[in-house]
């Protein structure tokens, strides 16, 4: 299994088990096994880093080798403003986090990976997230994966960041009258307004506070009438160079085949 159609497969599970959480239904898990994510109640943009325990319990027959990895949701955050580590052998590991707005970690093995039938294991997170990080609604995603790359199960939980800069929100594009035009009046915008009968402004030059069309009566304007007659045109010289093609063809066709009949 290559290392980019894997990530493919955790980033859609990933997405699958954040909109269960959003709903607040139980993430889907294989059948009989279990997995469970437990994380501090908020972590501070800034500050020192929080816990995150992955457990994985198996009720299957038979013995995996199991690996896992993570996935974080907050609205507005980089890779560059996270560090993930993991727990191998007693030390601290950093491991690589990757994405924007969704992050997710590489999969690792624990220490003792193996995990058969009526067994569990645990596999420890520490999650920093550095200043300039985002506040916001934390969704933590785990997903734990059989050696061969059968998934075992994800689970997830919701936490918060605090401390970090507000992410700004979506600007609502206010609406604005539209400029009432009286009949055979000519509308002015500033000093420089174009007069009745000029030549329309390219729309990268217009001002944003013209509308489309500013004449008083039905919906085409000048730039519209121009393309339709272009594509008339264009239609029209098709057509006729289509028509002497097989008219030339027709001629030369007669002329060849006398030529063929006559006596030598």
């Amino acid at each position: 299994m290559s290392v980019r159609g894997g990530a493919v497969r955790f980033a859609a599970g990933a997405a699958l088990v954040a909109g269960l959480l959003a709903t607040g239904a139980a993430p889907a898990l294989a059948e009989g096994d279990s997995v469970r994510v437990r994380a501090a109640s908020s972590f501070t943009a800034g500050g020192g880093p929080g816990a995150v325990n992955l457990g994985v319990t198996k009720k299957t027959d038979g013995c995996v080798l199991v690996r896992t990895g993570l996935a974080l949701q907050l609205s507005g955050v980089t890779a560059g403003q996270v560090r993930v580590e993991v727990a191998l052998a007693g030390q601290w590991r950093p491991i690589p986090v990757s994405g924007t707005g969704t992050l997710t970690t590489v999969r690792t093995a624990p220490t003792n990976p193996t995990l058969c039938k009526g067994k569990s294991l645990s596999v420890r997170y520490r999650v920093t997230f550095l200043a300039g990080a985002p506040s916001g609604r934390l969704n933590i995603i785990g997903q734990a994966i059989a050696g061969t790359g059968r998934t075992i199960g994800y689970g997830g939980t919701t936490s918060k960041v605090v401390g970090g800069r507000a992410t700004a929100p979506t600007p609502t594009p206010s609406r604005k009258p539209t400029p009432s035009v009286t009949a055979g009046a000519t509308p002015t915008v500033g000093a420089a307004a174009p007069t009745t009968g000029s030549a329309p402004l390219p729309a990268d030059e217009a001002p944003a506070a013209v509308p489309a069309s500013t004449g008083s009566g039905g919906g085409f304007g000048i730039g519209t009438f121009v393309m339709i007659f272009g594509a008339a045109m264009v239609a029209i010289g098709v057509a006729l160079l289509v028509f002497l093609l097989r008219r030339s063809r027709a001629e030369q066709q007669p002329r060849s085949g006398g030529r063929a009949g006559q006596p030598p």
